[in-house]
Formats: structure tokens, sequence, C-alpha cells
């Protein structure tokens, strides 16, 4: 507010020397390519720190998605497999065709009823 009444009123003070810019180390880190890249955009002070929290939290979801799934994965391959008993080979003895030709004739002849005109059964 301070700056508009002097800009309105054009207070004859003399401005504030800037201060001296300060230095900022960054340390070899898989985020400090970023920060320059950032820097040079022309972010500075909290806005570059907000954007830093920014992309290490999204770098830190897609780790844990990439863990999730690689453990899905490793499930998926180390699933025991079940254990099943071995299938017990038996020989029946044949029948002669003629012989089951003849127990389905008479299971077919016993399922028929006599049905009169009436619908009464006979």
């Amino acid at each position: 507010m301070k700056w508009l009444i002097n800009l309105l009123f054009g207070s004859r003070e003399e401005p504030a020397p800037e201060p001296a810019d300060e230095v900022m180390v960054i340390t070899a880190t898989p985020t400090a390519g970023i920060v320059k890249t950032l820097q040079s955009l022309g972010l500075e002070g909290d806005a570059l720190v907000v954007a830093i929290q920014v992309v290490e939290t999204e770098c830190a979801k897609a780790v844990a998605r990439a863990r999730a799934e690689m453990n899905v994965a490793a499930a998926r391959v180390h699933k025991p497999v079940p254990v099943t008993k071995p299938q017990v080979v038996t020989r029946r003895s044949r029948r002669p065709k003629k012989r089951n030709r003849a127990n389905y004739m008479r299971d077919y002849r016993n399922r028929l009823k006599l049905v009169t005109h009436d619908g009464d059964a006979a």
C-alpha cells in the first residue's frame, strides 16, 4: 500500500537499495536439474520451494505405483501351483452292445404310459 501512496503523491524518498543477491547452493540430487530449470524460468523463493515439493510428491506417487505393480506381478509369478492327485486309470469291462441296447429299450418302455382320449393315464 505504501508503494501506491508513493506513486500517487510522488514521494521524494529514495528507493531502498536492493539487498545483495542471495547465494543459493544446489546440492547434486536427482531434482537439481529441475531446480536449475525452474530458476531459469523465473521462479524464486517460495514459488520455487512449492514447485519442488510438488515435483517430489509426484515422483513419490509414481514410485509407490511402480512398487505396487511389481508386487502384484511378483505375486502372480510366485503363486504356488495346486497339487492334484494323479488320475487313477481303471479298466472297465466292456459289455456287449446288444446288452446296452436291451437295457435302454427296457427303461424306455417303462417310461411310456398309455393315455386315453379323456387324458387319464391307464
